[in-house]
This record gives structure tokens, C-alpha cells and sequence, in this order.
């Protein structure tokens, strides 16, 4: 099914990410790893949204998982407010972590069977 691809797709992006990220916050002495680091963050997000948009709409969901959907997005728009403010070096790991459970909790909880 198209929502399972995304969210697997989103996964593999969120895993890469979270190791990228690791590996930035020792050295950033190349630019093109923190782009590239940026661009796996935005597209995790951007995954996390359509696979969302497609289980609400399409599949159809109800009123108490919208609150854990939200929850899960709300650790995205974390992970940049940290990065954006200077505290991911302390916190990165933390809130990268996080993006991982909300898509191995929320997101695969809550796929069509």
C-alpha cells in the first residue's frame, strides 16, 4: 500500500538523518554534510505530513490520534527550533531520538492493517 511505502521511506530518511546528525555535531568541517543533514530533516518532516494527510483522509482516523499525529510533528518542528537556536549540540541526540519513536510508535501504530 502507498501510505506503508512512505512510511517506510520516512523511516530509512529519519535514520539517516539521526546518524548524520551525530556525525555533524563531532565536526562540521565539510558544508555539503550539513546541508545534507537539512535536507534528510526536511524531507523526514515532508514524509511525515503526506503519510499523516493520507491515514486521515484517505484511510480515515479517529478523534483521539490526532493528538499523537500532532504530538509527532510537533517533535519535528522541535528538532529545527533546536538546531535553528544553537542547542542541538546539547539536545540533538535527544530530539533525534524522538523523531525515531514518534515514527516507529505513532506512525507504524497507526497504519491500516
Amino acid at each position: 500500500m502507498l501510505i506503508t511505502v512512505f512510511a517506510s521511506i520516512g523511516l530509512v530518511f529519519a535514520v539517516v538523518s539521526f546518524i548524520g546528525g551525530f556525525k555533524m555535531v563531532r565536526r562540521t568541517e565539510h558544508p555539503a554534510e550539513a546541508f545534507m543533514h537539512r535536507v534528510n530533516g526536511y524531507i523526514t518532516a515532508a514524509l511525515y505530513v503526506i503519510t499523516t494527510l493520507l491515514v486521515v483522509f484517505v484511510v480515515g482516523t479517529t478523534g483521539s490520534y490526532y493528538f499523537a499525529w500532532a504530538a509527532g510533528f510537533g517533535v519535528h518542528l522541535l528538532k529545527v527550533y533546536l538546531a535553528r537556536n544553537g542547542l542541538a549540540v546539547k539536545y540533538g541526540g535527544y530530539s533525534g531520538a524522538m523523531i525515531l519513536g514518534a515514527w516507529l510508535i505513532i506512525i507504524f501504530n497507526h497504519l491500516p492493517k
